[in-house]
């Protein structure tokens, strides 16, 4: 993708004010970051746990607290945000590693579960699916898949202006200033590319996730789940 090293730049514009900035900006987020891990089996007791687009570590903290002795992996693009949880997690038994998410390389079966929390919006359609079938591959027997994202068709004007409608009022009444909000959306233009989420559970089941749901929604935010068997 040729607008990779611009992204990096974008992040890095406000790394240090990015929770702040997400909690303002994105409906639910808090929410949708606890969905990671409410809606997993009782019994489920990951011992290797892949956070794929770990950004500053707001969805890795989520999951620390419910799997503190795990083993963890946390990857991301920008080595900024890789910097910062380091300094957030510094004696986790974690490993970082610096990759898009196109290049990332991993041994089949070497994770019990893994997330990818606002992070896989930024890739277009062909690239999720691929994404998805190298995360199936990933996963061990009984490994789940949980991502927390904007889920929406960009390209169904009827469902997507309202819904930009809808995110401006929220982002305004959070505080968010006309100036702040012509940033997000020249952002959204180039760089985020989200799609429909039925669409994407059947493109988890067409990589061989034979148990697929969505635990948690609330408009065009969702929390979708794959099971590898």
């Amino acid at each position: 993708m040729e607008s990779k090293p611009n992204i990096i730049q974008e992040f890095k514009q406000f790394v240090n004010t990015y929770t702040e900035d997400m909690v303002r900006w994105v409906p639910h987020y808090l929410d949708a970051l606890a969905a990671v891990v409410q809606y997993l089996p009782e019994d489920f007791q990951p011992k290797r746990i892949l956070d794929f687009g770990c950004g500053n570590g707001n969805t890795t903290e989520v999951i620390l607290r419910q799997f503190p002795d795990a083993e963890y992996v946390l990857l991301d693009a920008s080595p900024d945000m890789l910097a910062v949880c380091k300094q957030r997690f510094p004696t986790r038994n974690i490993t970082y590693q610096e990759a898009f998410f196109q290049n990332a390389k991993f041994d089949e079966g070497v994770f019990d579960f893994v997330t990818a929390s606002f992070a896989l919006h930024h890739l277009k359609r062909a690239e999720k699916q691929a994404v998805f079938a190298k995360i199936y591959q990933w996963l061990s027997p009984n490994g789940i898949f949980s991502c927390s994202d904007l889920m929406v068709d960009r390209g169904n004007k009827s469902i997507h202006e309202p819904f930009l409608k809808e995110w401006q009022n929220h982002a305004k009444i959070q505080g968010t200033t006309a100036e702040e909000w012509t940033w997000i959306m020249e952002h959204y233009r180039t760089y985020d590319f989200p799609d429909d989420r039925n669409e994407q559970l059947e493109w988890l089941k067409q990589v061989g996730f034979q148990q697929v749901a969505t635990p948690w929604n609330i408009g065009f935010w969702s929390n979708i789940l794959g099971i590898r068997n």
